[in-house]
C-alpha cells in the first residue's frame, strides 16, 4: 500500500473585475508573459464568489430574501 501525500503551496491570488473582454484578455496575456497562471471566470462562478464573500461578512443566522440578495450582489459588482 502506497501512501501519497500532496503538498499544496498556495501563492497569492488576486481577482480583478474588468468592464470589457478586451481588458480581461490583455490582463490574462500579461500574466502569462510574466510566467503566472490566469483564468477568466464565467459569470456563475463570479457570482458564487461574491455570494460566499457576503456569507462570510454577514454571519447573522437571519434569512435573506432572494430579491435582496440579487440586488446586493449586482450592486457590489
Amino acid at each position: 500500500m502506497y501512501l501519497i501525500k500532496k503538498v499544496y503551496n498556495f501563492m497569492e491570488t488576486i481577482v480583478i473585475q474588468t468592464q470589457s473582454k478586451s481588458t480581461s484578455k490583455l490582463l490574462v496575456e500579461l500574466a502569462k508573459k510574466l510566467g503566472e497562471k490566469a483564468h477568466v471566470l464565467d459569470k456563475d462562478i463570479a457570482e458564487n464568489l461574491v455570494l460566499g464573500e457576503f456569507m462570510q461578512q454577514e454571519k447573522t443566522g437571519q434569512m435573506v430574501s432572494n430579491k435582496r440578495l440579487r440586488r446586493n450582489t449586482y450592486k457590489s459588482q
